[in-house]
C-alpha cells in the first residue's frame, strides 16, 4: 500500500519524466528544477524538524535502491552488456558494436522489472570517470566526461561545473573536452596533446 510520501512525490516525478521524454530546450530546465524538488524531498525525510518525518523510511528508500541497482546489474549482464558503473540513478554498460535500439529496448524490460520509470540518455562515443583521490586506481562515478555519439558533450563533478572555479580554468578545460570530442580514440587524443598545451599558453596569456 502506498504511503504518504510516494504519493505526494508521485505526481513530480510523472511530470520530470514526461519533461525528459520531450527535451525541449524549456522542458529540460523544467526537468533539472524538479529533480532537486524530489532530491530535497528524499533529504527531507531525516530533518529533525519535519513532525512526519521517519528515520526507518529513509533508511529503508536507500535499502530498495541497493536492491534495485543490484537487480539491474544482474539483468544488464543476462542481457549480454558488460558493466561500466552503477550509481544511484544511472546504469553504464557496454556492449561491442551496441545499438540505440537494443539499448532502449533493455530501458524498456528494466522499467517493467523495476516499475520505476527508465529513461535512455544516450550511446557514448567514449567517456573517462576520473579517479578517487585516495585510489589512483579506483574511477569514481560521480566525476567524469565524455561524449555522445551525436558530437554532445556530457561533464560531471569536474572544474568546469564548479561555481568556485576561476573562469580561465573553466575555460581552458571547455577547450580541451571539445578538441578531444572530436577524437574516437585514446591515440587521436595523445596526438593531439602538443595542440593542447599551445591552448593552455593561450588561455593563461
Amino acid at each position: 500500500e502506498k504511503g504518504l510520501i510516494p504519493r505526494a512525490i508521485k505526481p513530480l516525478l510523472d511530470r520530470r519524466m514526461h519533461y525528459k521524454r520531450n527535451p525541449t530546450a524549456l522542458n529540460k530546465e523544467k526537468a533539472a528544477g524538479l529533480k532537486w524538488v524530489l532530491v530535497c524531498s528524499y533529504g527531507y525525510l531525516r530533518f529533525r524538524e519535519f513532525k512526519l518525518g521517519l528515520g526507518r523510511s529513509h533508511m529503508a528508500i536507500g535499502a530498495y535502491a541497493r536492491e534495485t541497482i543490484v537487480d539491474s546489474f544482474h539483468l544488464a549482464e543476462e542481457k549480454g552488456f558488460d558493466l561500466i558503473h552503477g550509481i544511484v540513478d544511472a546504469l553504464y554498460i557496454k556492449k561491442h558494436s551496441m545499438t540505440e535500439d537494443e539499448v532502449r529496448s533493455f530501458c524498456r524490460e528494466l522499467e517493467v522489472m523495476t516499475g520505476i520509470p527508465v529513461s535512455f540518455e544516450g550511446i557514448y562515443k567514449w567517456i573517462v570517470f576520473l579517479p578517487s583521490i585516495n585510489d589512483s586506481e579506483r574511477p569514481v562515478p560521480a566525476r567524469y566526461f565524455g561524449v555522445f555519439h551525436n558530437g554532445d558533450i556530457k561533464a560531471r563533478g569536474i572544474e568546469v561545473r564548479q561555481r568556485s572555479v576561476p573562469e580561465f580554468v573553466k575555460q581552458f578545460q571547455r577547450k580541451i573536452i571539445k578538441m578531444m570530442a572530436e577524437c574516437s580514440t585514446r591515440q587521436e587524443i595523445i596526438a593531439r596533446v602538443s595542440m593542447m598545451a599551445e591552448v593552455l599558453k593561450e588561455t593563461a596569456k
